[in-house]
């Protein structure tokens, strides 16, 4: 079923860095979490070696005999998570994890829609650390003595990357120390490489501004499909991340910015970047899968990263009723013969097969493709002008909605002081009363136009954003040598230096040679020295 899944919605699943996954040995699989449905069917079905991941599980869901049968047979750990002794909270985890197994499970607690990773929580490195302490206690329970970490990153539409494996070695004296709070700091520690790697392998940014501004310039700088190799999708991407996070690199960083993300927001209202292929009889047949994933994704519409899972779960459905009528369409043609449900059976699977490779082949949905967005330019540009909006009425698409901020993340909570009682005003004459204020007027939000009205608008504003990205870049090309751009912690990160300044940084010239070369940059980054010295120490990616 989750072969299934991934091979009816996403064209190719590339896993990159799995020769980083030991074949054997227990291991715990630390990922990124987006999509609460998809990412355990990703994570399982592109793991290496076709090893089983055991994910943690509420301990409640085991009561039932049926539920538990399938629970267990699918390779799920019961985790009781009101339990205050640690041993007995990881106990299904360290019996995985003594045999050998792997565990698998989402370090951030939740999955949620946000431009970059905004928490780790420290189970990961508990149940790593415990199940250390219980191989020390029991030596003649188990032959695995040591458990590596494997941080992924789960990028959809593009790859899994695994990161290097996180081996408990440095940690183990301090959490066997019998110093007050020297385990828990040796759990923060491991805690903070596990976010340190997971942000290397993903794409993070401040802000959604940001984030689409990257995207967008990515999209026109590369704008054929696939023409960035997957290996440096999200270096290129972080790249584009680090270079409009600087506000003071360019004169014109403002008007660059600005541009970019109105063509951005354009191109959503019209959907001119989202058509679907124009194959007859393949699209007559798939029509309810595709109504029911549109939608399944307008179900979340604010919730950019949960839309991937409802369409995948919605057209699921649609298509266990569509196959099947379609197997007893043939098989009636064929008079319920045996030899008719083989052929049925048989047409079915070849039906869905042409279908993908239609809807996947690169020649066939290139031209698909251009041809329903020449015709929808085409339809905006013949009809009269006055039809388009005006400037004013289009100003409320140039700006990108950004999702609302998810409340399942743990954040930074500060006092609230109760606010003061207004005072009373006596009346100034009979008819002065002391009236509650009405409540606010909840906006509807904008209806989207017609793509033929903002046809012209969006050529006029893509004409803008290559003009403005063209002159960032050469402005960057020429003065450059000089300018330093400040990178994230994705660069890598020192354990040594502080927190909050584990910042690197590289000259702009750098950065435009790497974009325009379109592979990795050296693997060192330029960090600030833990000493106050003024010249930075090169520090090596992949320094603990």
């Amino acid at each position: 079923m989750a072969h299934l899944a991934v091979d009816s919605f996403f064209t190719e699943v590339r896993v990159i860095g799995g020769e980083n996954v030991p074949k054997d040995g227990p291991i715990i699989v630390t990922a990124t979490h987006h999509n609460m449905m998809l990412d355990p069917v990703i994570l399982s079905v592109g793991f290496p070696y076709r090893r089983m991941l055991n994910y943690w599980s509420k301990a409640s869901l085991f009561a039932h005999p049926v539920m538990r049968w399938i629970l267990f047979s699918s390779g799920n750990i019961p985790v009781d998570r009101k339990s205050k002794d640690r041993q007995v909270l990881f106990k299904g985890t360290i019996e995985a994890l003594c045999k050998g197994e792997a565990v698998a499970l989402f370090p951030e607690g939740t999955s949620y829609t946000e431009p970059r990773i905004m928490q780790v929580k420290d189970g990961a490195a508990w149940a790593a650390m415990e199940y250390t302490k219980w191989a020390k206690e029991n030596p003649g329970k188990t032959i695995y003595q040591d458990v590596k970490i494997i941080p992924v990153s789960i990028v959809y539409t593009n790859k899994s990357k695994f990161g290097q494996p996180i081996s408990l070695d440095p940690y183990k004296e301090q959490f066997f120390s019998d110093a007050e709070g020297a385990p828990r700091a040796a759990v923060k520690r491991v805690t903070r490489r596990i976010e340190t790697e997971l942000v290397e392998t993903s794409i993070n940014a401040p802000d959604w501004d940001t984030l689409y501004a990257a995207r967008m310039a990515r999209d026109l700088l590369w704008e054929k499909e696939r023409s960035i190799n997957l290996e440096d999708f999200v270096a290129v991407s972080q790249t584009l991340v680090d270079l409009f996070s600087n506000s003071d690199i360019t004169p014109n960083f403002k008007t660059v910015k600005r541009n970019l993300l109105g063509y951005y927001s354009l191109l959503q209202s019209s959907h001119l970047s989202n058509s679907l292929p124009f194959f007859f009889i393949p699209l007559i047949v798939h029509i309810p899968v595709y109504i029911m994933g549109r939608i399944g994704a307008r179900l979340v519409e604010n919730e950019e990263e949960t839309q991937a899972q409802n369409k995948v779960a919605f057209g699921l459905l649609s298509l266990l009723l569509i196959y099947p009528a379609t197997f007893f369409f043939l098989w009636a043609l064929f008079r319920y013969t045996p030899t008719g449900a083989l052929l049925a059976a048989f047409l079915v699977y070849l039906f869905a097969v042409y279908h993908i490779r239609m809807i996947d082949g690169k020649p066939i949905k290139y031209l698909a493709r251009r041809f329903i967005a020449a015709w929808r330019v085409l339809v905006g540009v013949w009809t009269p002008k006055h039809w388009d909006l005006s400037a004013s009425a289009v100003s409320q698409y140039m700006k990108p909605k950004t999702p609302p901020v998810s409340a399942w993340i743990d954040r930074p909570t500060t006092p609230k002081t109760p606010p003061a009682e207004p005072e009373e005003k006596a009346p100034q004459s009979l008819t002065d009363f002391n009236l509650q204020e009405e409540p606010p007027v909840k906006a509807r939000s904008a209806r989207r136009p017609p793509s033929r009205r903002l046809v012209r608008h969006v050529l006029r504003s893509r004409v803008e954003a290559v003009n403005a990205l063209a002159g960032f870049f050469d402005h960057l090309t020429r003065n450059g040598t000089n300018k330093k751009v400040t990178t994230s912690s994705s660069s890598g990160a020192d354990d040594s230096l502080p927190e909050g300044e584990q910042e690197g940084w590289r000259y702009a010239a750098e950065v435009v040679t790497f974009l325009r070369n379109g592979g990795p940059l050296t693997d060192e980054w330029a960090a600030p020295s833990s000493e106050g010295e003024e010249e930075p120490i090169w520090v090596p990616r992949n320094a603990d």
